[in-house]
């Protein structure tokens, strides 16, 4: 399956390299480092949508932001809630075969906020995250 990846910042691109190679050898990977912001992203995909990618998936390492959350937690989006409260639900399928291939890497499930820009504190995210 051809996997468009989507970051925001060349860092959180080049954390792929710690995935389990059940995921990196699972898929083929196009990865794409679009910057900060929804707007960025939504270009982002639909130029890998254009390039043939099947999946997309968002990567990024804001949940250090989320006081329940411990330094490298991995998060499976559930779904992506907007700033504006738009929620778009996940395949679930997709989100389970996720939990799988990642599974050496402890995940858990839950919903990700996206911002239009970079937030400082978790004051700043909903609360319906986890």
């Amino acid at each position: 399956m051809r996997v468009g990846v989507i970051a925001a910042l060349y860092g959180e691109a080049a954390s792929l390299s710690r995935c389990p190679r059940t995921f990196l050898d699972t898929y083929e990977l196009t990865v794409r480092v679009a910057g900060a912001g929804y707007e960025n992203a939504a270009c982002a995909a639909r130029e890998l949508l254009s390039e043939g990618s099947e999946l997309l998936v968002s990567w990024g390492l804001a949940g250090g932001l989320e006081p329940k959350l411990v330094p490298a937690q991995l998060v499976v989006g559930s779904a992506a809630i907007s700033a504006n409260g738009d929620t778009l639900n996940c395949d679930t399928v997709i989100e389970k075969r996720l939990m799988d291939v990642l599974s050496a890497l402890r995940p858990i499930r839950g919903a990700i906020y996206s911002s239009p820009h970079v937030s400082d504190t978790h004051l700043t995210l909903p609360t319906i995250l986890l």
